[in-house]
């Protein structure tokens, strides 16, 4: 692909959605919500748009995905799908095209504001009464520009191709950050990608 300059354009997905914590509830469905938006609708749209990925790459540029997982991906299966669905769209896609996992970091957004979350991430200590970030937590907090630094990187730093279906942590590939649940091993999918095979 190149633009009208003739500079060659970058493919690239990133699947960012999530949904905020709450009480369980399906949809009409009948899915989990977080799951449907953070696992299912971006599996979908990938599979339905991989041609495309797989046309835009030529010898010198592989595409990339990106799905913006989070360092609670221990305990939220909606997180610990985007880390596996990484790992195995790359292995599957056998160096067609790179798809990464990533801790963007803590960010204060929207998310943490929204009335079905704020109770949990109180009682987590995430958010202070008054519904601002806890300075006391024991991670650092980072702005809505760094988190996305991450994101980008990840998007188009062709120096992580050597290392695809890894997981990222302030963008530099960090395996062993992930919780033992999430961890598969490079080269070895999980066959859960049939549908990308």
């Amino acid at each position: 692909m190149h633009n009208y300059t003739g500079t060659q354009l970058r493919a690239v997905l990133i699947h960012n959605a999530a949904g905020g914590q709450g009480p369980f509830e399906l949809t009409e469905d009948k899915l989990e919500p977080q799951m449907a938006i953070s696992h299912f609708g971006p599996f979908l749209f990938t599979k339905l748009v991989t041609s495309k990925l797989l046309g835009a790459g030529s010898a010198d540029y592989t595409p990339h995905v990106v799905f913006v997982s989070s360092a609670s991906e221990g305990y939220s299966w909606a997180k610990f799908t985007e880390i596996l669905t990484a790992a195995e769209l790359s292995c599957r896609a056998k160096g067609r095209i790179n798809a990464y996992g990533l801790h963007p970091g803590a960010i204060f957004t929207n998310i943490q504001q929204r009335e079905e979350s704020i109770k949990f991430f109180k009682a987590a200590g995430i958010i202070t009464a008054d519904g601002r970030p806890n300075p006391a937590v024991p991670f650092e907090w980072k702005t809505i520009p760094q988190g996305a630094a991450i994101t980008v990187a990840a998007s188009l730093d062709t120096r992580l191709d050597v290392k695809p279906g890894t997981y990222l942590w302030d963008g530099m590939a960090a395996n062993d950050k992930m919780s033992a649940n999430s961890t598969v091993p490079p080269g070895e999918g999980g066959g859960a990608m049939g549908a990308y095979g």
